[in-house]
């Protein structure tokens, strides 16, 4: 999980590496001080620079306006912002019921293999006693791990295919809402569609990690599911314009990576948000009310995730202009 340090430098650099960027397209005469002050300086040469050296005009400037514009805008239709948050915190419980009766169905199997007597069984083979009551206990205890395994696998899929129809069910209509398209019975299908490719994409993408990481995966599974949704969210944008499925899948992947330079100040105004709802979760986890700082913070992520996705559709709008 990153630290609040780590976000702080990550916004820092975001900031400096744009500074940078500006000076060297800077027309003055004094731009190579300033570059080199920027370069070395690093956050005090990027406040300087954007303070005072840099242009009203510049695009660092004109884009922080249009992150500005974009927030003003999502806050303006407080209505579409409800909804989204209802539909998400619907979404959440619905999953949350999912998961819960998916830990109940295995809880039940694994006291299964609790009722195994292994130890008499290894013992008997440890002692080379081997007869047919202990070849029968373990068949019998084959047998159940056989079915247990073959459960559990069943009950995955049952519990990931539920989590991708309700999150596809709930999405859709958000969507639909956000980009004033009618929800039909073909946009719900083709947006199912969508997510279940997406979520195939994500699967082989977090294998293919595990097996090359391995015991280091958990490390970075923070930072695979936000390159997912930075890619997924351009994907449901193009869907809810076009809703072809394909297609949505080719712009994403061509314009998230040749367009994401336009995007960088976007993304990190919503890591600012997010390093400030994590300092709130800091200091609230100090009331040492569990069921307190876990709701207040559930309820806080969620508020900000449906932010987070209106304030991007604003952002792609803006970005569409420059042909996204």
């Amino acid at each position: 999980m990153p630290t609040i340090l780590s976000w702080m430098i990550g916004i820092a650099s975001v900031f400096w590496i744009l500074s940078i960027i500006d000076a060297f397209k800077s027309k003055k005469e004094d731009r190579t001080v300033w570059i080199i002050a920027t370069i070395f300086l690093y956050i005090l040469g990027t406040l300087l620079y954007i303070f005072i050296a840099m242009d009203k005009d510049s695009f660092f400037w004109s884009s922080l306006k249009k992150q500005l514009m974009s927030i003003k805008s999502v806050f303006s239709n407080f209505s579409l912002f409800s909804l989204t948050l209802f539909l998400d915190v619907m979404f959440y419980l619905s999953a949350g019921v999912c998961g819960f009766l998916f830990f109940l169905a295995i809880k039940a199997e694994s006291a299964k293999l609790g009722s195994l007597d292994l130890e008499s069984i290894k013992a008997a083979i440890t002692s080379s006693v081997v007869n047919e009551s202990v070849t029968g206990k373990m068949s019998s205890a084959v047998d159940v791990m056989r079915s247990f395994y073959i459960n559990f696998i069943i009950y995955l899929v049952i519990f990931l295919l539920a989590a991708i129809i309700l999150y596809s069910i709930f999405n859709a209509i958000i969507w639909s809402s956000i980009s004033r398209e009618k929800l039909s019975k073909d946009f719900l299908l083709k947006f199912f569609l969508l997510v279940l490719m997406l979520s195939i994409i994500l699967s082989l993408v977090i294998a293919a990690f595990a097996f090359f990481t391995g015991e280091y995966l958990l490390n970075i599974v923070l930072y695979i599911l936000l390159v997912f949704f930075y890619f997924a969210y351009i994907a449901f944008f193009f869907f809810s314009k076009t809703q072809k499925v394909f297609s949505s899948m080719a712009k994403m992947i061509v314009n998230g990576v040749s367009k994401f330079h336009l995007l960088v100040l976007p993304l990190t105004f919503l890591s600012m948000i997010y390093l400030l709802l994590f300092a709130f979760y800091y200091y609230i986890s100090k009331l040492n009310v569990q069921i307190v700082t876990v709701s207040l913070y559930a309820v806080a992520l969620i508020s900000f995730l449906s932010f987070a996705r209106l304030f991007l559709y604003e952002a792609y709008k803006d970005v569409a202009k420059e042909n996204l």
